[in-house]
């Protein structure tokens, strides 16, 4: 029996995750036992997610994951270096994991699994390769102590590093542009510097499908782009809701809350150093909406998802020693039966608490209770800001019964 991790966000699930789980089954075979670490209800590009964590991940236990867990807040809306440590020292620290596996436009789409690879660990010559290629520019990096590489192709900081690298190594040397590639890098080296058994494994990202032209079609209400891009129980959810839930759910309350703060406590938080507290508080003053706030407070040498970022961690208090610190726990958002007889295996061997239902929070050790707290109130927002009036604390994972 194999056991493979999924570090994802299903915002929302669309086909391209859905081909993405069945080719692990056919890379790793039919009984390959797949949990997806997924991001809650804030998301990594700085983002309210497009519907609530406990609907995202029982769409995922629908189609092919056994298991979800959450990769709780802040992590999940940190970058992509912080995200991918988080990630991967869950998985590290959950004890039952053989590979974790990513998407990444290094693996050829069309590449082919060899018979002698169906149900092995062991890498065919492709796969092998890009791991070499990601180790040698990692290790690269570490040689020109090149900064951590911004998430969104064509930045300027992206173009600087690239340029310098290339400068160094030539013109053809490996570097990784596309967000999944920058991603799949510090994957990799994550679980190298944890010195973790469980390995990478790459798999080719399909092309023109994305969460992104998902939501897309979802904000435009287009039903019939919605239904090439998303299976049917996800078609239904968003449906159900609308409109996918964003930033713009805040209304005036976040520029208030850029109006009311303290710019020099603000600029103590994660993403909001270097002056960007100023820029969103001097932003405040002329902003009646979300949207309004980002688009003033942008400046060439920042993403669009830095100032995201850098907006909800002023608005949750988010420091960097926050989300440079391993999760002290996870949450059981999602299972079939294969999964449930997962999470038993895992709670005998797991670092880690696994926690089933928000109310347990409580037997936590402090720490993990402390982290479970803020988690529960920025869940707290979440929900208001789509119109719920609920209590987070009283929400129950989603069991897939077996037909």
């Amino acid at each position: 029996m194999i056991y493979a991790a999924i570090i994802c966000e299903y915002n929302p699930f669309h086909i391209g995750h859905l081909r993405q789980i069945e080719l692990l089954r056919r890379r790793l075979g039919k009984d390959v036992v797949i949990t997806g670490i997924m991001s809650g209800n804030y998301v990594q590009r700085g983002e309210l997610a497009s519907a609530p964590k406990y609907e995202r991940a029982a769409v995922a236990v629908r189609y092919g994951c056994e298991l979800v867990l959450e990769l709780p807040h802040p992590w999940s809306c940190s970058s992509a270096e912080f995200f991918a440590r988080a990630g991967v020292r869950l998985v590290h620290a959950l004890g039952v994991f053989d590979v974790l596996c990513f998407g990444c436009e290094s693996l050829p789409a069309d590449v082919s699994v060899p018979e002698s690879a169906v149900g092995s660990l062991d890498y065919t010559p492709e796969e092998a390769a890009v791991i070499a290629r990601f180790r040698e520019y990692l290790e690269r990096r570490r040689e020109l102590d090149l900064p951590m590489l911004p998430e969104r192709a064509g930045s300027s900081k992206l173009r600087a590093a690239e340029e310098h690298y290339r400068a160094k190594y030539g013109p053809d040397a490996f570097f990784p542009t596309s967000p999944n590639d920058i991603l799949a890098a510090e994957y990799i080296d994550a679980l190298d510097s944890a010195g973790s058994t469980v390995l990478p494994l790459p798999l080719p990202r399909l092309k023109g499908l994305s969460a992104t032209a998902s939501r897309a079609a979802w904000e435009r209400g287009d039903i019939d782009t919605l239904e090439r891009l998303v299976p049917a129980a996800m078609l239904e959810l968003c449906k159900s809701r609308g409109a996918p839930v964003s930033s713009e759910n805040f209304g005036i309350a976040l520029p208030m809350h850029f109006r009311l703060a303290d710019t020099e406590q603000l600029a103590r938080c994660c993403d909001a150093d270097g002056g960007l507290a100023e820029r969103l508080c001097k932003a405040a003053k002329e902003s009646t909406s979300p949207s309004q706030l980002y688009k003033r407070a942008a400046a060439k040498h920042l993403t669009a998802a830095k100032i995201r970022r850098a907006a909800l961690n002023c608005l949750f208090g988010v420091t960097y020693d926050e989300v440079s610190a391993p999760p002290p726990y996870t949450l059981l958002l999602a299972a079939n039966s294969r999964g449930t007889a997962l999470l038993r295996r895992i709670k005998k061997r797991s670092q880690v608490p696994v926690v089933t239902k928000p109310a347990d929070y409580r037997q936590l050790s402090v720490e993990a209770a402390r982290a479970f707290g803020r988690s529960l109130r920025a869940d707290g927002v979440y929900m208001l800001a789509c119109g719920d009036s609920g209590n987070p604390i009283k929400m129950s994972p989603f069991i897939l019964q077996d037909s």
